[in-house]
């Protein structure tokens, strides 16, 4: 392996390090979606996939790291709908090129949230805002600099079932970051083994038994993204070991300098296959391997209007994956 790509690793490792100690969500999805249960405060995901020795379809060399973490945090663990909350998320790609794309493109966002309280017997107010900077490396380009806000009202419409309705900014959002969309949400609980959800995302989880897990989400926001997907099936060996696939679509934009509202958008296909070693309830490692396919960048306002600056042949991957509660 050359000195570039032991690089980009070294970095990578390095990230891993810190942003799993204090990663978060940000969006509607800090207010929408349900927490892994009580008894802590916070929780991380980080996953960064390496891809080296690829080349463009105009053989270009390329090596490439795309790295999405991101969590949440709440103030009070005790409770289901946190008072307060916040979230972070971080995603960068890394690359080392030699045809003029961008070495560090970087979206990087904080966001508080709060129930504001009560409006009727069954539905109250929630509302969130944030900031974020989604670069290509020049973190003082103020252009880069969007804004977050969420206002939802939210009812228990049943011991298992919840409704969020409302409407969301996200100047960095793949499609229409420039105005107010609607959020709505509806999670429902059918019983121990089977839960799904609605709206802004559509999917399931379903774990028929202590082994076997299976979990898809399918969104026209889901993570920012258009019709984004995220499916995955896990085998439980035992209360340590766990094997298992996933499919990850990644899409993400990032603002170029000196260029206004035109961004990178870096867009790609992900099948895994992997190991995960369970330390404890707090925490989880996983590694494995997987191959990439239909990536490219782009560039334009949003995904509506696009002009392709590079596309990448299909490529064999590694990966890491950390989960946590604190």
């Amino acid at each position: 392996m050359s000195a570039k790509p032991l690089h980009l690793l070294l970095i990578t490792l390095i990230l891993c390090f810190f942003t799993s100690i204090a990663s978060a969500q940000v969006g509607p999805r800090l207010l929408t979606d349900q927490w892994r249960g009580l008894h802590h405060y916070g929780e991380t995901y980080d996953q960064p996939i390496l891809i080296y020795g690829n080349q463009t379809t105009r053989n270009e060399s390329i090596d490439l790291v795309y790295y999405p973490s991101q969590g949440k945090g709440r103030t009070n663990p005790q409770e289901v709908e946190p008072t307060w909350r916040a979230g972070y998320k971080f995603i960068t790609v890394m690359s080392t090129n030699n045809f003029g794309l961008p070495s560090g493109l970087n979206d990087l966002a904080f966001q508080g949230a709060y129930k504001v309280g009560e409006l009727t017997d069954n539905w109250h107010l929630e509302i969130g805002a944030g900031i974020g900077s989604a670069n290509d490396g020049h973190w003082d380009n103020t252009e880069a600099l969007y804004g977050l806000g969420d206002i939802i009202v939210k009812s228990q419409l049943d011991p298992k079932t919840i409704l969020s309705v409302g409407i969301g900014y996200d100047g960095n959002r793949n499609l229409f970051p420039d105005i107010p969309l609607p959020i709505v949400q509806y999670h429902q609980l059918i019983n121990d083994t089977f839960r799904y959800r609605l709206g802004l995302i559509n999917g399931f989880t379903w774990t028929p038994n202590d082994a076997f897990e299976l979990d898809a989400d399918v969104g026209m926001l889901l993570s920012n993204q258009l019709l984004g997907i995220n499916a995955s099936a896990t085998y439980s060996i035992n209360k340590n070991i766990q094997f298992f696939a996933q499919f990850l679509n990644a899409r993400s934009g990032f603002f170029l300098e000196n260029q206004g509202t035109q961004r990178m958008f870096y867009f790609a296909n992900y099948g895994l296959i992997g190991g995960t070693y369970v330390f404890n309830e707090k925490m989880d490692l996983s590694a494995g391997v997987g191959y990439a396919f239909d990536q490219r960048f782009a560039q334009g306002f949003d995904i509506r209007h696009l002009e392709t600056f590079r596309e990448l042949n299909s490529h064999f991957l590694f990966f890491f994956k950390l989960n946590g509660t604190f």
